[in-house]
């Protein structure tokens, strides 16, 4: 049975994941928000001729063979965000 601590008993970042038996914590353990599981992902970001902002999740590089870049702006997050464009064209991120 697990012991109670007192939570003033732990030093701030004491605990760290070497602390944490791998499979011990599960979603109901922790905020309901946070997605366990979630992968790493590459989002590439490029703005088209016709001022359009255009996105791909499956990048695989960000520069080509010349050493350009290849989108204009990149954001690495994970395979639980979604993107899309507001009314003011605005990127609205989502994780779902």
């Amino acid at each position: 049975m697990p012991r109670q601590l007192n939570s003033r008993s732990i030093a701030d970042n004491a605990i760290t994941g070497a602390h944490i038996v791998a499979g011990a914590v599960e979603q109901s353990d922790i905020n309901n928000a946070v997605t366990l599981g979630a992968k790493g992902m590459v989002h590439g970001f490029i703005t088209d001729s016709n001022t359009n902002l255009q996105w791909t999740d499956n990048v695989t590089a960000v520069k080509d063979s010349d050493g350009n870049d290849i989108y204009d702006d990149v954001i690495f997050g994970t395979d639980d965000m979604s993107f899309s464009i507001d009314s003011n064209g605005h990127l609205i991120m989502t994780i779902t």
